[in-house]
């Protein structure tokens, strides 16, 4: 199941976001959880890029009781889109408790050596070691390289 829509107000950070996402995904299921964050195109800010449409958040969230995930994009364009999928994932894999927003997670990994660059990503996982922002700059829009700082999406503090 697939579907789009417009919306009026854009939302900048993940934290900002997420408060539209996490409703769009409880009216989808009540049962979901938050299991992935992740961004192109962000600005050096840690927010999306207004009227780009490259700039997007996209966030997952997964129902127990359907065994489904629910992807939801938001763009720079203030354009939404949505997809269904049978995509399964677990309870240890909940990250709606995060606590560190997308604009500090950034700000911390350049204060701690992230280069400048021309473009940013940044992703919010969970592993057995904790919750993590992995934020990352390319100097080059062609260049697939990436330099990456891990971010603890907890406490804010940049870690090796």
């Amino acid at each position: 199941i697939t579907g789009t829509a417009s919306i009026i107000t854009l939302p900048k950070t993940a934290m900002g976001t997420m408060k539209l996402t996490d409703s769009m995904a409880k009216f989808w299921d009540k049962d979901t959880y938050l299991v992935s964050i992740s961004t192109t195109n962000i600005g050096p800010d840690g927010i999306i890029q207004q009227s780009f449409e490259n700039s997007k958040w996209i966030f997952t969230y997964f129902s127990p009781s359907k065994s489904q995930s629910y992807t939801i994009t938001i763009s720079g364009s203030g354009n939404v889109s949505w997809l269904q999928t049978s995509s399964v994932y677990k309870p240890e894999n909940n990250i709606s408790n995060f606590s560190i927003d997308s604009s500090v997670a950034i700000k911390s990994a350049m204060e701690n050596g992230l280069p400048d660059g021309k473009i940013y990503s940044m992703e919010l996982a969970k592993n057995k070691k904790g919750m993590f922002w992995f934020v990352g700059s390319s100097k080059d829009e062609a260049s697939q390289k990436f330099d990456v700082k891990k971010v603890d999406a907890l406490s804010g503090y940049t870690v090796d």
